[in-house]
């Protein structure tokens, strides 16, 4: 037959370390939820420059792709305001731009052409 303690103290006693082992697995976990917390943060984090940079990386990554300009892109290479890129859209005296889920852009290619021909026409 196996040998039981007396229980009594030695009990009580048990009792105290088993609680004071599972308030430090508890503290344990609890440093641990956290630490994994934050490298999930981190990695996120980076996943997501990752991503972003994958999707909007610099045109330079692939020289071959063509180059899509902003209204502040073509403000700038017209020295004017962006509205003013805006309102000459829409009044139609820019090259047509690509719109795609309502986001504008314009081909370098095309603006730098139209450019030209109008330094040339002297307009």
């Amino acid at each position: 037959m196996p040998h039981r303690p007396a229980q009594g103290a030695s009990d009580a006693h048990d009792k105290d370390g088993y609680l004071a082992a599972l308030e430090r697995l508890a503290a344990a976990l609890g440093e641990a939820s956290a630490a994994v917390g934050e490298l999930a943060r981190a990695a996120d984090i980076q996943l997501a420059a990752g991503r972003e940079r994958a999707l909007m990386g610099p045109v330079e990554a692939n020289p071959t792709a063509p180059r899509f300009l902003t209204a502040n892109d073509v403000a700038a290479i017209l020295q004017v305001d962006a509205k003013t890129v805006r309102r000459w859209r829409s009044e139609g005296k820019l090259p047509r731009a690509l719109v795609v889920g309502g986001i504008v852009r314009w081909p370098e290619e095309t603006i730098r052409a139209w450019v030209a021909e109008r330094m040339e026409a002297g307009r």
